[in-house]
């Protein structure tokens, strides 16, 4: 009897390990697996900041449609899917485009503007910055990042009030921003 318990206790003993082993091996192809994803993103990170500059006029009124002040969203993500599509060398891109944004023209307007939240999301991730300043003195950079709305001439030292803020990535302008000359009182 005391030889059957201890086959007993051993027989449990191996179930166990046997248990520990098969949730470890689950656990690490959980983790590759996870570690797949998180490549094929960061690979997608990469191929976007690479060709940031290829959507040159699409930053601001992905913006617009966030905050719903665009309500025609279907173009603009067409645009943008245009643009994937074109580039060479992205599949990591062009997959995640495809897998998150394929079906833009079905989408209500709450639905392109969560969607246009998770790209500004991305857009953010892969670098890409909008400006923040309200009001600015024009000095002899200023025509690199900003246009003036009226057609003005800018002259250094004057203020002026952002309309429309810069897109930039690094030093990189990607979408100059609108400003209006602040008259100087007489």
């Amino acid at each position: 009897m005391h030889t059957y318990v201890w086959l007993a206790f051993i027989c449990l003993l191996l179930t166990g390990v046997a248990s520990i082993i098969i949730v470890l091996l689950k656990s690490r192809e959980q983790l590759g697996a996870k570690l797949k994803i998180k490549q094929a993103h960061d690979e997608a990170v990469r191929n976007f900041r690479e060709n940031a500059a290829e959507f040159s006029g699409l930053y601001e009124p992905v913006l617009m449609i966030r905050e719903g002040r665009l309500r025609e969203s279907a173009g603009v993500f067409a645009d943008w899917d245009t643009r994937i599509i074109e580039l060479e060398n992205v599949p990591e891109l062009l997959k995640l485009w495809k897998d998150t944004y394929a079906d833009y023209e079905n989408w209500d307007r709450i639905e392109s503007a969560r969607k246009a939240n998770e790209l500004l999301a991305f857009t953010r991730e892969a670098g890409v910055h909008r400006s923040e300043e309200t009001e600015i003195t024009i000095n002899s950079d200023t025509s690199r990042y900003y246009v003036s709305n009226d057609d003005t001439d800018i002259e250094q030292g004057s203020a002026a009030t952002v309309d429309i803020p810069y897109w930039a990535l690094n030093d990189t302008v990607l979408e100059k921003g609108q400003i209006s000359i602040i008259p100087e009182a007489d």
